[in-house]
């Protein structure tokens, strides 16, 4: 297991230390809790949340069991809308979905149904560096620049008018 899943478990670790184990194991006690995942079966965040929801409720007082449900579609919004809007905030479901839609909310991108910001951030088994190095002034510029650019990319363009937006090579 690398380096960045066992941060995700240590930060894990110490989130359930903040509350009282025995409130923690009465709650969880046969509780099923639910991770949405926001791709499609087989992929990689299917496949690293699977891997951690098979160990993580052995980590967890009450020893909850876990269940892995994917929610594809629409470039991660059908998953991750469905968790701002429908999902209970009971410390019962977990999301899986790809941080980029923050960019895309910040947007103004159609489709979007959920304010990121209320979303309850726990931690990632794996970090995407986007942004290339320098100062915050000097990435700013980077992104106009590429932003610019995709913006006369007649393909781009070509895609976006006929609504697709499932560009992201990452996003498969």
């Amino acid at each position: 297991m690398g380096f960045r899943s066992w941060r995700l478990i240590v930060l894990l670790g110490f989130w359930a230390l903040t509350i009282s184990p025995a409130a923690a194991q009465d709650f969880y006690k046969g509780k099923t809790i639910r991770v949405i995942v926001a791709t499609t079966p087989g992929g990689g965040f299917d496949a690293y949340s699977r891997m951690l929801t098979r160990h993580m409720g052995k980590h967890i007082p009450g020893h909850p069991a876990f269940v892995v449900e994917n929610m594809p579609g629409a470039a991660f919004l059908i998953g991750t809308n469905y968790l701002y809007t429908h999902a209970k905030p009971d410390g019962l479901t977990l999301g899986n979905w790809i941080g980029t839609l923050v960019l895309h909310q910040l947007t103004g991108r159609k489709g979007i149904e959920f304010d990121a910001r209320k979303f309850e951030y726990i931690g990632a088994i794996t970090y995407l560096y986007s942004f290339p190095p320098g100062t915050p002034k000097d990435r700013v510029q980077i992104f106009r620049k590429a932003f610019q650019a995709t913006l006369k990319d007649p393909e781009f363009i070509a895609e976006a008018k006929k609504g697709n937006f499932e560009l992201d090579p990452v996003a498969g």
